[in-house]
C-alpha cells in the first residue's frame, strides 16, 4: 500500500474544508504544545440549538484540549 503524499493530503483537507464551510461556520484552532490529538475533531462536544456542551476527556493527553 502506498501512502499519499503531503500534496495529496493537503488537497483532500482543503476539499473537506470547502465542503464544511459551505454548510457551517468553521473556526480553525492552532495546535497546542502537548496536545497531539487536536487534529481530530471527534468528541469535542455536542451542539443543540444555541447550547454547546464540551467534552470532559478521560485521558490526560486530551484534557489539555478542553479549555482550548
Amino acid at each position: 500500500m502506498t501512502l499519499p503524499t503531503r500534496a495529496v493530503l493537503l488537497e483532500q483537507w482543503r476539499a473537506l474544508y470547502d465542503i464544511l464551510t459551505d454548510h457551517a461556520t468553521v473556526r480553525l484552532v492552532h495546535p497546542q504544545p502537548g496536545s497531539p490529538d487536536m487534529v481530530f475533531t471527534a468528541n469535542a462536544g455536542l451542539v443543540r440549538g444555541r447550547l454547546f456542551i464540551r467534552s470532559n476527556f478521560r485521558f490526560p493527553q486530551r484534557r489539555k484540549e478542553e479549555p482550548i
